[in-house]
């Protein structure tokens, strides 16, 4: 399609004719929304930006361009660049608000989560030293807590590094059920 600047029709907008704004809309909205393409603008937002670079040329009835001030054409690229980029900005805030909004929830489900773990995990430790003896909670606090090895510990009560083995195996299942009843419960 040629564009080439139709004084004619411009003058008949000038004048507040229904049929020259009809005919400008049909004429240029065709280029602003490939040059808007160009200028990066979604196309689902394409019909917005043509709206608004029409609507500031047709500001309060006055068709804003002056034949002085150069080109038709360099003039409306102008326009165009400049309303697809104020489309872009509002875009890029708006989705930046969402993803604000979208990581906080993250980070505060995940915080949650990491919270509920902690929380757990030193409930269900407490929980532990009343449903062993104290000498089994202190080899299971040795092995899992302080990351002692199994010889050391078996040395320290001075029994077999199999006892120690089975007496941790059994205690970390008891601390698991601690756990799956805290979540049960919910608390």
């Amino acid at each position: 399609m040629s564009y080439t600047t139709q004084y004619d029709m411009m003058d008949e907008v000038r004048n507040g004719s229904h049929d020259g704004c009809s005919r400008f809309y049909r004429t240029y909205a065709p280029l602003i929304r490939m040059h808007g393409r160009d200028c990066g603008v979604p196309e689902e937002e394409l019909d917005d930006l043509v709206q608004n670079v029409m609507s500031g040329f047709f500001h309060e009835g006055n068709f804003s361009y002056n034949a002085s001030r150069g080109r038709f054409r360099a003039y409306l690229r102008q326009i165009i660049r400049a309303r697809s980029m104020d489309l872009l900005r509002r875009l890029y805030r708006e989705r930046r608000k969402s993803e604000v909004y979208l990581h906080e929830d993250e980070y505060l489900d995940r915080r949650y989560d990491e919270e509920w773990l902690e929380y757990a995990r030193a409930e269900a430790m407490r929980r532990l030293r009343y449903r062993v003896g104290p000498e089994r909670y202190q080899q299971f606090c040795m092995l899992a807590l302080q990351n002692r090895d199994v010889k050391s510990v078996a040395r320290f009560f001075q029994v077999a590094p199999a006892t120690i083995y089975a007496s941790f195996n059994r205690t970390r299942g008891i601390v698991t059920e601690i756990i799956r009843e805290i979540d049960a419960a919910g608390e």
